[in-house]
């Protein structure tokens, strides 16, 4: 099986099974550690998986406060860059590592409940 995210040549992951039956266990841990994209948009839909996988997966999470769509695609495509930077090279965990993005103003009060943070203006 093998991962590809975000238009990569190459796969992100991928795991090889020697055996003929290959272990249910070992299908439902790698398609639980690879199922979300390079980067996730928080949504109140997947704020609960995202954040209680199995998998104990890190969380790298950035909260844009933007004006403009154009702004928005702006801070996406530095985070998508940052992400794969991470994902060719970055320190290893023994857990798989997701990259998540909010609307900082959508999710105000939410960020501030859980984190205590508050966007400030560009």
């Amino acid at each position: 099986m093998a991962v590809f995210k975000d238009h990569m040549p190459k796969p992100s992951a991928t795991i090889y099974f020697d055996e003929t039956n290959p272990s249910v266990d070992k299908i439902n841990n790698f398609i639980l550690t690879h199922k979300f994209p390079l980067i996730t948009e928080l949504t109140p839909d997947n704020q609960a998986e995202l954040f209680s996988l199995p998998t104990r997966a890190l969380i790298v999470l950035a909260a844009f406060k933007t004006s403009s769509k154009k702004e928005l695609e702006a801070d996406l495509k530095y985070f998508t860059k940052v992400s794969r930077a991470w994902l060719k090279g970055g320190r290893p965990f023994s857990q798989p590592v997701h990259f998540v993005w909010t609307d900082a103003a959508k999710q105000k009060k939410w960020l501030k409940h859980t984190y205590g943070y508050v966007a400030k203006g560009r």
